[in-house]
């Protein structure tokens, strides 16, 4: 894995990442190894087409966002941050995020990463 990811924190006036959430079709998203995982990816895109940008967000906004869809947020981050707990195989054990694909800026703010982008960007 390459340690050079880049955290993608645009503004309203300033959006500058080639892809944009609306060119993702969330409805193919796969290839992130399990379905929970892909579901999490694909209510985050959702998230952020309504944003219209990628922008960073509080949980509250996200809360809200999911509020608004009738979804729980107890999964929102599932196999997106940090290592989830995998009962898929029957082996039962712990696996890492396959990648980094969320970070918190300074201001205590969730941001996607490039390479959470360009994953469902290649998935879809």
């Amino acid at each position: 894995m390459n340690d050079c990811f880049k955290v993608v924190d645009e503004a309203p006036e300033n959006q500058y990442f080639p892809i944009r959430p609306r060119e993702i079709d969330t409805k193919k998203l796969v290839g992130f190894g399990k379905h929970e995982v892909e579901k999490a990816a694909e209510r985050l895109i959702l998230f952020f087409q309504n944003k219209g940008y990628w922008g960073s967000f509080t949980l509250e906004a996200l809360f809200s966002f999911y509020q608004s869809k009738g979804w729980s947020i107890n999964n929102a981050f599932f196999g997106l941050m940090g290592a989830w707990y995998d009962d898929g195989d029957f082996s039962n054990h712990w696996r890492e995020a396959s990648d980094v694909f969320l970070a918190m800026n300074p201001l205590e703010e969730y941001c996607v990463t490039d390479r959470f982008i360009e994953r469902c960007n290649k998935a879809a």
